[in-house]
């Protein structure tokens, strides 16, 4: 009786024909291998190997092939610098074979140009990641919908990834439209190749869902979410090595969107549930999939500290930070930012369990790291270290040290005016933020004529904001008129002070038209002020 399981024969059949010198034969019995190997499998750092071997001795389309896939195989073990390489040399190879038949290799070309430009996003070099998708739709975008069952796979697969690259530059309509006609194209497998058609359902649904997570479009991600799931287990029942890790990943979208909805116990469910699976393939293989179960470790913590499960919520932080750690010291240029991310996690919560000075230390040890990563990569880190200050600072407001918490916000503010030269849609508000919370520093340390200046330019720019969306921010700027009001009161200034209690009477005043059992009140207060002025 034959007990060496199906991979363990592969293996040994193209490691036969490596060694007979048929290295077409071997070519095509690595792509099936790959087809079928995980990171569960005992053989997958083998095969890695016998990959290596074999891109030395095939050429041109199918030596890029094998580039790609060693590429992904790598990325599946965070080893990302390695996979870049892969992929970089693929790129070189393809480039050269589209400049001879553009006809016969613009489909490959637009797949390594995605590849590489995922891991440039991975490696958080985002406008390099950004140019490579927009190259690769170009050459992809137009890709006809029809062939051969094998043409009609590359295709859904790439209709995928083109969705993830959409999603990516925040193009929305393009990305969805992609996830559609892709699970379009493997409906057309149902009766030819089940397990093609299971795996590329479900894989579409759970991408299209992720979408409308992050667009807030709850009800229409849960739908897509449980549909994948219910696929998801279906295919692991048949083949767990290759569909749990899936499995747990659904999961987590679900346990996600469930927090995000407020319904905790349907999060907890589902986030336990992939804890449970990610535990048990973590103890087969680390290095593939430990960090998958930090993010649901983390996603705990969080889910934790809004039922107010204190001690919980600290034992899910901590697991991710030290497995986070681990990773950071063998690994810094790809896991210290998810390090220095649980570690604020952390701080966090001491915060909110007013356990202050323990959340300082772990903010100013931020600090200092972020600090330096910021001469690695402005684009990445300002935004996270500016984040970091405005928690330390009000840590420092808590424990009433306002000189601290000044001295920390203009470090912040300075963050901020240079990311605001950079992209002044997405760093406005911040900026706006971080000015009003200064303004209130100056204010307790009776600085008022520093208060007032902050105040005006936080003010201008929630106007500004306003402009986009008047309903959103008016409520903002009717209480920072308010604030001004009083802080010319403490600077006696008689006309700015009317000045600014009419401009938050003004604001009020629209306000009440749509709520007038919330605003009437300040409006009467607000005419109450201003008649003894």
């Amino acid at each position: 009786m034959n007990n060496i399981n199906p991979i363990r024969e592969l293996i040994n059949k193209i490691s036969s024909e490596i060694a007979e010198g048929q290295n077409q034969e071997a070519y095509k019995t690595f792509l099936e291998i790959k087809e079928n190997i995980t990171p569960l499998h005992n053989e997958f750092q083998e095969f890695i190997e016998i990959g290596e071997k074999l891109q030395n001795l095939i050429y041109n389309e199918s030596k890029v092939l094998v580039l790609l896939e060693l590429g992904d195989l790598y990325r599946d073990l965070y080893k990302y610098d390695i996979s870049k390489k892969k992929y970089q040399e693929a790129l070189q190879i393809q480039r050269r074979l589209y400049e001879g038949d553009q006809d016969r290799h613009f489909y490959l070309l637009g797949l390594t140009l995605l590849q590489l430009g995922n891991i440039y996003r991975f490696l958080r070099r985002f406008d390099e990641s950004e140019r490579l998708y927009q190259d690769a739709l170009e050459l992809l975008e137009d890709i006809q919908d029809e062939g051969t069952p094998e043409i009609l796979k590359d295709i859904a697969h790439t209709k995928v990834v083109l969705g993830n690259a959409y999603r990516q530059l925040d193009d929305f309509d393009n990305a969805i439209r992609n996830y559609e006609e892709a699970e379009e194209i493997f409906w057309t497998f149902k009766n030819e190749d089940r397990m093609l058609y299971l795996a590329g359902i479900s894989w579409a649904k759970d991408k299209k869902g992720t979408l409308l997570k992050d667009k807030r479009k709850y009800k229409e991600a849960k739908a897509l979410f449980l549909d994948a799931l219910e696929i998801r287990n279906e295919l692991a029942q048949e083949n767990p090595e290759k569909y749990e890790r899936y499995v747990a990943l659904t999961h987590t979208n679900l346990g996600i969107l469930y927090k995000n909805m407020r319904e905790n116990e349907n999060s907890e469910f589902h986030l336990l549930k992939a804890l449970e699976i990610r535990e048990r393939l973590v103890k087969v293989n680390p290095d593939a999939f430990l960090l998958d179960l930090t993010y649901t470790e983390d996603q705990l913590g969080s889910l934790y500290k809004i039922m107010k499960k204190n001690r919980d919520a600290e034992k899910f932080y901590q697991r991710a930070l030290n497995a986070r750690e681990n990773l950071a010291r063998r690994n810094p240029d790809i896991f210290l930012n998810e390090y220095l991310w649980s570690l604020g996690n952390l701080g966090d919560l001491y915060q909110r369990t007013d356990r202050y000075k323990e959340a300082e230390g772990i903010f100013l040890k931020c600090i200092e790291m972020y600090e330096n990563l910021i001469e690695l990569n402005r684009q990445v880190f300002l935004p996270l270290a500016a984040r970091i200050y405005d928690k330390l600072a009000n840590v420092y407001v808590q424990l009433k040290n306002y000189n601290d918490a000044r001295n920390i916000l203009l470090n912040e503010l300075e963050l901020y005016d240079e990311l605001i030269e950079e992209d002044r849609d997405k760093y406005l508000y911040y900026l706006a933020n971080a000015q009003n919370f200064i303004s209130g520093v100056f204010s307790q340390l009776y600085k008022y004529d520093r208060a007032e200046v902050y105040l005006i330019q936080s003010i201008a720019n929630f106007n500004e904001l306003a402009e986009k969306n008047r309903n959103k921010y008016l409520p903002t700027i009717a209480r920072l008129y308010f604030t001004l009001g009083k802080t010319y009161q403490k600077l006696n200034q008689v006309e700015n002070t009317r000045f600014a209690y009419n401009n938050a009477l003004d604001a009020n005043i629209e306000l009440q038209r749509n709520n007038p059992e919330r605003y009437t009140k300040f409006v009467r207060s607000i005419e109450s002020i201003l008649r003894k002025l």
